[in-house]
């Protein structure tokens, strides 16, 4: 009796552990990747392993990352767009006013 209640707590055990994993390691991504995106960086999509829970959510990120990576191009091209402007010849007041919009899109690169 004991040792039929001895491997089923190993069994039971064996199996939570298990469990814990596909629960445990897609959201430890999930938690790195929005902390990388809160300091600024925007890493790769999140890979998971094929038995972990959580592939939709895993391909819904990925699909916002995807996303940001757009955006930040956009943002890329239009201070690019401005340095451009700002190397002709222009009064002072329009050099000014692309300085603001250039310190503005500075602070949208920091995603």
């Amino acid at each position: 009796m004991t040792l039929v209640l001895i491997l089923t707590l190993m069994i039971v055990g064996s199996y939570g552990v298990i469990f814990l994993h596909r629960v445990a390691g897609p959201v430890f991504r999930f938690r790195q990747t929005l902390l990388r995106i809160n300091r600024g960086e925007l890493p790769n999509d999140i890979k998971i392993r094929e038995g972990d829970f959580f592939h939709d959510m895993t391909q819904d990120i990925n699909i916002i990352l995807k996303r940001l990576r757009g955006e930040q191009e956009k943002l890329a091209d239009l201070k690019r767009k401005l340095g451009d402007i700002q190397r002709t010849a222009l009064p002072e007041d329009i050099r000014r006013k692309v300085d603001e919009m250039k310190a503005v899109l500075d602070s949208f690169s920091k995603i």
